[in-house]
């Protein structure tokens, strides 16, 4: 299942572009192939994607280790 859409706002933008200056090459890289693997299909078992509760409910994070 693909997801509909991702929403990205300026407040996040901000705060992924300095997580990103922590990673090392490789974490980069397997950061890039679990996003490649969430594009194709948002519940796959190697994500272990799950909905959230409460307020946030209408949100799915995954598990990327």
């Amino acid at each position: 299942m693909k997801p509909k859409s991702i929403h990205f706002d300026s407040v996040f933008e901000k705060r992924w572009d300095k997580y990103l200056t922590g990673l090392t090459e490789k974490q980069k890289e397997q950061l890039r192939e679990r996003l490649a693997i969430f594009k194709e299909n948002v519940f796959d078992k190697r994500l272990n994607t799950h909905r959230l509760k409460g307020n946030l409910k209408e949100y799915y994070p995954y598990n990327d280790t």
